[in-house]
């Protein structure tokens, strides 16, 4: 089980830094090209919805993943557990690609310098999510400790 999963949320993890890679050129791409911006005078508000909804996600996020890793481990199917897994791991990169995604367009499209302490977040919480094979396997093992104890 562990390989496969492993090598599916590398995919996965790969993928997400392709996405924030291919936003931080076209990023740059359209910045270079637009000379007026598109938001101006909503421009603080943007700002300030970009920094609350990564203050709020990030925490929730981590929380809510490792809630639903509990839930997973109670479920007796393997592959029902290996789906809900890479489902939860998914989601919960997806969310902060979300946030980043979101703080390098306000970056580079609105020239909001201090917009770069939040792209800086954001990425240090994306390598938190990195699928090493010491973190993916604590993760599982959460699985089998639970099922251990329903055996006994």
């Amino acid at each position: 089980m562990f390989e496969k999963v492993h090598s599916k949320l590398k995919r996965n993890f790969g993928v997400a830094v392709a996405i924030a890679a291919f936003h931080v050129f076209l990023g740059w791409y359209l910045s270079q090209s637009w000379t007026e911006s598109g938001v101006g005078e909503y421009s603080t508000m943007l700002k300030t919805i970009v920094i609350l909804f990564v203050l709020i996600s990030i925490p929730l996020t981590l929380k809510l993943f490792s809630q639903q890793l509990q839930k997973i481990a109670l479920i007796s199917d393997e592959n029902l557990q290996e789906k809900k897994y890479i489902l939860a791991s998914r989601l919960r990169v997806l969310i902060v690609l979300i946030g980043l995604i979101a703080s390098i367009m306000c970056y580079f499209l609105e020239a909001m310098k201090d917009m770069l302490y939040v792209v800086a977040i954001e990425v240090v919480i994306l390598l938190l999510c990195l699928p090493t094979e010491k973190r993916v396997r604590g993760e599982i093992a959460v699985f089998e400790h639970l099922e251990e104890e329903k055996n006994r």
